[in-house]
């Protein structure tokens, strides 16, 4: 086990939490961690295992997980985590013969791209919730997540790249909506956003529909 301190870069750092060589462990935070851009992958053979512990993630430019090497393999657990970046996953780390993230009841606020890669399997065992809060594109392929809330800015625009399914919730509350004609499936709809959501494709709800909003 590698034990993480506190740490805080800037300026245009890139944070490589990773190994050079075969290497089977486990990264585990231990303070809050603050970086431009963080990136937490297995670059070799072996299993990489990441636990945020609690502590807090945030990446001023951007943050990427996973596996970029063949035979390789990755777990992330982000417990009852925040993090907080401007885009998720735009360098994508998606090689490897199991990458899977564990998202508890972590906290993830995005204010830009929004992407999982295809690669990755989703483990839900909490309410994990994400927030978007500016302009930026949702890539899930196909991941099942529990509750998304957009509260962006009322001049921004969230839009979809392809399908949403939200096993709690999607709650709307500001800013501009574009459902992009993807489909979505929630089991709890709640839109009180007074700026433009744009709905055209389906709309798959098992529970509440409740609309304050336009």
């Amino acid at each position: 086990t590698i034990n993480l301190p506190v740490l805080s870069m800037s300026g245009t750092t890139t944070l490589n939490i990773r190994h050079g060589s075969a290497f089977t462990g486990t990264f585990v935070q231990t303070g809050n961690i603050s970086a431009p851009t963080i990136q937490i992958l297995t670059a070799s053979t072996g299993t990489t295992n990441y636990r945020s512990n609690g502590y807090s993630l945030t990446a001023t430019s951007g943050l990427s997980f996973g596996a970029n090497s063949s035979g390789s393999s990755f777990s992330s657990n982000f417990g009852t985590s925040t993090i907080t970046t401007v885009a998720v996953n735009e360098t994508s780390y998606n090689i490897g013969n199991t990458i899977i993230d564990t998202l508890g009841s972590s906290i993830w606020i995005v204010s830009g791209n929004f992407t999982w890669p295809t690669n990755h399997t989703v483990v839900q065992n909490g309410n994990n919730i994400f927030k978007a809060t500016s302009t930026g594109t949702w890539t899930m392929n196909g991941k099942r997540f529990a509750t998304w809330i957009d509260s962006t800015a009322s001049s921004a625009t969230v839009t979809l790249a392809d399908s949403l399914i939200c096993d709690s919730a999607l709650y709307i509350k500001s800013g501009k909506f574009n459902q992009n004609s993807k489909v979505i499936y929630t089991r709890d709809y709640i839109n009180t956003s007074p700026d433009t959501v744009k709905m055209s494709a389906n709309l798959n709800i098992t529970r509440n529909y409740i609309v304050t909003g336009k």
